[in-house]
């Protein structure tokens, strides 16, 4: 589970380090639901204010995908690894929609930008 985590974030930190951010842009939606946080804005009639700063943005996804990691590695142990290997990205994709709906439910909005 892990794996899909990272992955992708690794895979856009060496793009973007490349200087290749044109590459980066189809991966962007798989950014958008795993890593909302940073992109979490509180939207007045003419602004919008961020709700987290990136160091604090940061530390709230590393605690919400520990505490899933935790509770998947748990909840699947008796699953075989081919099992567990299938319902990993079906649970990271259904965690991170959970949020976006959470994030709309709480009035806040999410607007991502390119990076």
């Amino acid at each position: 589970m892990v794996a899909w985590l990272v992955i992708p974030m690794g895979v856009l930190t060496g793009l973007a380090r490349a200087g290749v951010q044109a590459a980066m842009y189809p991966l962007l939606p798989l950014l958008f639901i795993i890593y909302p946080h940073n992109w979490i804005v509180h939207r007045t009639t003419d602004r919008s204010t961020a709700v987290f700063s990136s160091t604090t943005a940061a530390i709230v996804a590393i605690i919400q995908w520990a505490a899933v990691a935790i509770a998947f590695s748990v909840l699947t142990r008796r699953y075989s690894p081919l099992q567990q290997a299938w319902l990993a990205p079906l649970v990271v994709v259904g965690v991170g929609i959970v949020v976006l709906i959470l994030v709309h439910l709480l009035g806040l909005e999410v607007e991502a930008d390119c990076l």
